[in-house]
Order: structure tokens, then sequence, then C-alpha cells
């Protein structure tokens, strides 16, 4: 689960007031003037860097974990709350591609909208399965299924669930063993940052099962269904869905994704494709908005101008 971090300017002033430290002696003790390190305790946007804080947490004789909270902190300033989440997660979940989710019995309601699932699917020549939640029950029902095609519209790209979760990147964990069994079957679609283009898109679509006979509107946790048998009423959705879904495929391909070729032994990135590797298994994504989230994490990764590639690892601890 992520962690919400406090801005690191109120944490700095806590540490401080808690160290017994005023503004001008820890000023003149990390060589910088009155005015440039008010601006950071005022929280203004500086070009500080990670060797900086590191000395502030020298200069105040920080514990451990004080240190740790406080660079955290300070790269949550600088990246934002959920992208720093996004990059942790992410962390965790390379390293989890394949891994069996451990089962709990499910609840009767639960049971009642998987085996309305489960008929449909058995009973259709071909299904198309859109979904919003990550709920484990119902990838494994949609793994056993022979013939359909997932059509994963991932939430809101970086932005954090009420729990602190990142759901796209749960449900792209779920999913990615279903990719690899089920190849061109399975096609998933996410978006990074934001999402305006697709804004248009309703919770009824965005968790869903529309096969020829039927459609089937489930919430995320699949213990409520709605059954809709009218052939006027599939018509519509399957209509919407398909102009929605190409209303996304435009706004992905617009996102594009530049950058040279780099394999770092858990993913490889490609011009535009990122190629994950884990467990035995490569699965190639190829959508512009997990491409280049995956860019973006693998320059974290690399260092830049405000910490160094070995501290970007310690920030992901």
């Amino acid at each position: 689960m992520a962690k919400n971090f406090p801005p690191f300017s109120s944490l700095l002033r806590d540490l401080m007031k808690k160290h017994g430290r005023n503004v001008n002696e820890t000023a003149r003790q990390m060589g910088l003037d009155h005015a440039s390190f008010s601006r950071i305790l005022r929280g203004t946007r500086t070009q500080a860097s990670a060797e900086q804080v590191e000395k502030l947490s020298g200069v105040l004789h920080l514990k451990e974990d004080e240190r740790r909270n406080l660079m955290r902190a300070y790269c949550v300033s600088v990246l934002g709350d959920a992208v720093y989440a996004g990059f942790r997660e992410i962390r965790r979940f390379e390293m989890a591609i394949g891994s069996e989710e451990e089962r709990t019995e499910a609840s009767p309601a639960k049971e009642k909208v998987l085996r309305l699932i489960r008929e449909a699917l058995r009973t259709s020549d071909r299904a198309k399965v859109c979904l919003a939640g990550a709920d484990p029950d119902l990838i494994q029902v949609l793994r056993e299924a022979e013939d359909l095609r997932i059509l994963a519209i991932l939430d809101d790209g970086m932005r954090l669930d009420q729990d602190g979760e990142l759901p796209n990147l749960i449900l792209m964990e779920r999913l990615l063993p279903l990719v690899c069994e089920k190849g061109d079957n399975v096609q998933v679609f996410g978006v990074y940052g934001e999402r305006a283009a697709l804004d248009a898109l309703s919770p009824s679509l965005t968790q869903c099962l529309i096969t020829k006979d039927q459609v089937i509107l489930f919430d995320r946790d699949c213990t409520e269904g709605i059954v809709c048998q009218s052939p006027s009423q599939i018509s519509v959705f399957a209509r919407n869905f398909e102009l929605r879904l190409r209303d996304g495929e435009r706004f992905l391909q617009s996102a594009g994704a530049k950058g040279r070729n780099r394999d770092t032994g858990l993913y490889s990135l490609e011009e535009r494709s990122c190629t994950l590797h884990a467990d035995g298994r490569d699965v190639t994504l190829t959508e512009p908005g997990l491409v280049q989230l995956f860019r973006d994490y693998d320059a974290f990764l690399q260092g830049g101008e405000r910490w160094s590639s070995s501290q970007a690892e310690a920030l992901l601890e």
C-alpha cells in the first residue's frame, strides 16, 4: 500500500523544532543564506538537491527513520505524491509478475455474479470484457475462459484510490499472466497521467462483459450484477463501447514514446514498447501510456541533477 508523506517543508520544520534548531543556525551550517533557506522552509519550489537534503539530515543529527522520511518527502515534493507512489508500486510490481494470488472463499453475492459471468463466457462465441477493477476471483474466471477479448481501460493513470493503492498497476499485475496465456486474445489499455480525452467513459462501460446475447454490468468487487438481454440494449452498449475504445486508442497514440533502447534485466525499453522479464516469461507492452510510465520510472532510477542512481533506489525502499 502506498504511504502518503507530509509536505517536505512541513516535515523539515517539525524536525528542526524537535531537535531544537532555528533557521539562522541551520542555514549557516548548511552554507546557505537566510533567504535561500527560508524559501525551502516555506515550500517554495527550489533547485535543492538530494545531497543538500542529506546534508540537512547530518546538520540536524536525524535518526535513520527520520532521515529516510525526510528524503522521501523531498522526493514527493519534486515528483508529486501520486507519481512517487507509482514508482514505488512498480518496484514491487516488477517482481510479482506471474505470482499467484492467495484466494479466499467468495461470498454468496460474489459467487452469484461470477456464475453469471462464467455462463456468459461459456455460451458466447467471443466475449468482450471491459475492466476497471482487479478482483482476483474475476481474473481467475477470465483465465479459465477459452475465447474472450479483454479490454482493460485502466483508472486515471497514477491517481491513488481511497486505500492508497494504484488500481491500474494492480490490475496489470493480475492480467499479465493471462496476457501470456492468451496472447493476442487479450488487449490491455492504460493511461499514464491526465486522461481528459477518456472522461466520457461511464462506470457501466468500464466494468462490464459484452457478448452477442447479453451485457453484464458488475461492480468493482463483483458482488452486484445486472444482466441486459434486450437486443437494442446490447447493440447500444457494444456500439458505444467501440466508439469510446477508438477515442481511447487515438488519445494513447497521441502520447507517443521516444527514447533510446535500454535493457535493465528486469525490463527492456524500445522506441515504442516495454518488455517485462520475470519468472521465465516476457511480456511486451505497446500501449503508449504504460510505455511512458516505465520510461519515466527508468529515468528516475538513472538519477539526474537532484539525486544519484543509488539515492533513487534508496528512495523507493
